[in-house]
């Protein structure tokens, strides 16, 4: 009987584990800065990138949880339209493997919060969706 229980709790242990890593490579996948390519089917698409592009929207995620987004702040859309570019900083945590809350900044007007889950996430692709 102590050998069934000794050999119960290793592959629980072990199992773990494995859970525990693979959470934790996802997590460090998504770590980096990404440039917004598309919006397709409310499927928000980025390409991992080395930094923000001039004129392009983007999001950057950092280790310590804090979270860079780079969005257009010009709200008026009398032509000829001119964006704005302007980062804006928030925090972001994972709550489960494909979802999580980000608190954004809207560039000084307001604080709001957001949860977003991952459609598909590889070193080079990222796609969100708000939920």
């Amino acid at each position: 009987m102590k050998k069934i229980l000794y050999i119960f709790f290793i592959l629980l242990f072990s199992f773990n584990l494995n859970s525990y890593e693979s959470f934790d490579n996802e997590n460090t996948l998504l770590i980096g800065i990404w440039v917004n390519s598309g919006y397709q089917n409310g499927i928000t698409k980025y390409v991992k990138s080395k930094s923000f592009k001039k004129d392009t929207r983007g999001i950057e995620f950092k280790k310590d949880g804090v979270i860079i987004q780079r969005k257009d702040i010009n709200w008026c859309l009398t032509q000829p339209y001119t964006p704005m570019y302007k980062d804006c900083n928030g925090y972001w945590k994972l709550n489960t493997k494909s979802v999580f809350t980000i608190k954004l900044d809207k560039c000084g007007r307001a604080i709001t919060e957001q949860k977003w889950k991952i459609i598909k996430l590889t070193s080079q692709i990222l796609e969100i969706k708000s939920i």
